[in-house]
């Protein structure tokens, strides 16, 4: 009786064994379709459930120059997902009372042109606020840094009634990042570390652009270019390798009479995964 229960435990353990690896190559397989269908060169995938870690895999490359290939600890750009630590930032503000998404921005930033003093905070998080962009397809207008760029841009008309269209750009963020700092007493950076990060146990830190030299960070690659006259992004047949450049810690940059940082985060969330994020 005893060796029939093993034998039948056997089964059970060698069954759930055969049907995880096989899901895991249905998942792997239908992945790299996928890749082939988009040309995306490389990726990382950690499913997680409970806490614990059922697959990590890394697929394809890193550097197609080089042709590198993508590892487990292997350093991504999540560009502007990052707006989402943002957002999470002004929210626990609030959670604190030390700020209110339906407060008008003349409340926490000085010097910006009347028609932008009743725009909210809720507006600049939900990119209906109006406001011209401080970017434009080569970075910051002007090409003479930020604090050039920020006077440009309070010089420049509204692209819509505030609140009446979603528009996207740059500007809502940064003067986000200002609100933070001025309603937190600390930087940005410490702010997001302290009130996220460390509560995630994220331990790997780091700020930077695509000048700094960074031990796994793979370049992060396009098919799309942006057309100088209507701004849209168009999708062409050719990989272009992009860059992604903002002042550095070394650089002091000035907007709404304050010094800011603008740089990129690189984190680490799982043992297995890696990502890289500018607070922007």
């Amino acid at each position: 009786m005893k060796i029939k229960k093993s034998i039948l435990w056997i089964v059970i353990f060698y069954g759930n064994f055969l049907f995880s690896q096989n899901k895991k190559t249905e998942i792997i397989n239908y992945l790299k379709k996928e890749m082939i269908e988009k040309k995306i060169p490389g990726c990382q995938l950690v499913i997680i459930r409970d806490n614990k870690i059922l697959l990590s895999e890394a697929i394809g490359i890193a550097n197609v120059s080089f042709s590198t290939p993508v590892k487990k600890n292997t350093i991504f750009s999540i560009n502007s997902i990052s707006k989402v630590f943002t957002s999470v930032a002004v929210i626990q503000l609030q959670e604190q009372n030390k700020l209110n998404i339906n407060d008008p921005i003349s409340q926490y930033i000085d010097s910006i042109p009347e028609n932008w003093k009743k725009i909210t905070i809720k507006q600049l998080m939900s990119h209906t606020s109006g406001l011209p962009d401080i970017e434009n397809e080569k970075g910051l207008i002007g090409d003479k840094g930020q604090d050039s760029a920020w006077l440009m841009v309070k010089k420049l008309p509204l692209q819509s009634e505030i609140g009446e269209k979603f528009n996207y750009n740059a500007t809502n963020y940064y003067i986000l990042q200002h609100i933070i700092k001025k309603c937190s007493t600390e930087t940005f950076e410490n702010f997001v570390r302290k009130n996220q990060f460390d509560i995630l146990r994220i331990k790997d830190v780091y700020y930077g652009n695509s000048y700094d030299v960074l031990k796994n960070k793979c370049p992060t690659y396009s098919y799309y270019t942006q057309d100088k006259i209507t701004n849209e992004y168009i999708k062409g047949n050719k990989l272009k390798e992009t860059y992604e450049e903002f002042p550095s810690k070394r650089v002091k940059t000035y907007c709404c009479g304050e010094i800011l940082k603008y740089r990129y985060l690189y984190f680490k969330i799982t043992p297995n995964a890696r990502f890289f994020y500018r607070p922007s």
